[in-house]
């Protein structure tokens, strides 16, 4: 199932604060989780122990594993929540699902796991202490480990980041055609139109995408994949481009030049802990959660990019390696680094019949991944037997 985006939290709309607690944004991207533009801030006055501040949802986590957050307390950090009391906020996520968590000085990952409740109905955040705060939210998500596809898809999503921040593409022509035509014409200039390229049409909301089955001339028609074999929406001298998409492998049928599969070979353990340290992730009406110290593994990616034109490699390959740059992924709202240190590969095509230049790129991620079963300790009143020794 992987992950799903419960709210952004990266706006005040539909929040609501008692007095004490002061609602902003911010734009600190180390504050921000995932590819977010902005999170959301509770400035708390002295004196506001017991307020809270909240906002509406409505969501089904049937199937996920755990709710997490990202945030980060400049004044009042709690590192861990051995009892209830060292909690400095508690979450409420449902009526009677409420969670005492620690919220730290450095800005990361807040875990509730998905034990008995499955709808979420609010997020509300109660402060537990008197003191001035400035507590930083971001990105409400459900998530379900599942590596390595969870990695594979957080790179897929960081060089398609890469790739529309630099351009959407090369410019072919314009396209006029109506909603459910099953092949266009481009205006104007029809460059680099051949089969198996992806031409992306329009910009925004009424963007499409569609792989194209056959070109003669300006003619061209559409694949059954991507979105389809017919327009989506009506275009009149839309912009239409030459793009490359980013694939989790090769895996269908016909293949997409230029564009970027993403394959990996089976993780090599870097053992660097004991994997033996407990520690309490939180505190919910059923008990403390106990978390166990997981085995850390190194998965090796590489990235390969193939057209039939060095030129749309070059095209590919820039976004690429703006990603490799980067040195980051964001998996489940976690930021994960990497160092890409191995040279690239160019294969040259040799066969006449088989003129498609490639480039490989190759580099590791590590990940700390759950090996344990996590523990939920539940309170009561112990009963104490003495027997007095003769």
């Amino acid at each position: 199932m992987g992950e799903a985006i419960i709210d952004a939290l990266s706006a005040i709309t539909g929040w609501t604060a008692e007095t004490g607690i002061t609602l902003e944004t911010q734009g600190f991207s180390d504050y921000i989780s995932g590819f977010g533009s902005a999170s959301l801030a509770l400035r708390v006055s002295a004196g506001s122990d017991g307020k809270s501040a909240s906002k509406t949802l409505t969501f089904d986590a049937t199937g996920f594993q755990w709710i997490s957050f990202s945030a980060i307390s400049l004044r009042k950090p709690s590192y861990s929540v051995n009892h209830i009391i060292d909690a400095m906020y508690a979450v409420e996520l449902a009526a009677g699902q409420v969670f005492y968590v620690p919220i730290k000085s450095q800005f990361s990952r807040v875990f509730i796991p998905v034990d008995g409740f499955t709808a979420l109905t609010r997020f509300k955040v109660t402060v537990l202490h008197d003191n001035a705060d400035f507590l930083i939210v971001s990105n409400l998500m459900a998530v379900t480990d599942a590596f390595p596809a969870d990695i594979l898809n957080a790179i897929k999503t960081g060089i398609e980041v890469q790739r529309d921040r630099l351009a959407p593409g090369r410019e072919i022509g314009t396209v006029t055609a109506a909603k459910g035509s099953r092949s266009i014409g481009v205006d104007d200039d029809w460059s680099w139109v051949e089969k198996n390229v992806v031409v992306r049409i329009g910009t925004g909301n009424t963007a499409e995408e569609h792989l194209i089955s056959n070109a003669s001339g300006n003619r061209i028609a559409f694949a059954d994949t991507l979105d389809g074999p017919s327009l989506l929406f009506d275009h009149s001298r839309s912009q239409a481009y030459i793009t490359f998409p980013v694939d989790v492998g090769y895996y269908d049928r016909e293949e997409k030049l230029p564009g970027v599969a993403i394959w990996y070979s089976s993780p090599t353990p870097a053992p660097r802990n004991s994997r033996a340290e407990e520690s309490p992730i939180c505190w919910g009406p059923l008990g403390a959660y106990v978390r166990r110290d997981g085995a850390i593994m190194k998965w090796r990616v590489s990235l390969e990019i193939a057209a039939r034109s060095p030129e749309l490699v070059s095209d590919a390959t820039t976004a690429v390696r703006a990603f490799l740059a980067s040195s980051e992924i964001w998996a489940h709202g976690q930021r994960l680094w990497f160092e890409w240190t191995d040279p690239a590969v160019d294969s040259e095509p040799v066969e006449g019949y088989d003129i498609v230049p490639r480039a490989s790129y190759v580099f590791d991620v590590e990940v700390k991944e759950d090996s344990w079963q996590l523990q939920r300790m539940t309170s009561g009143n112990p009963t104490l037997t003495v027997r007095p020794i003769a």
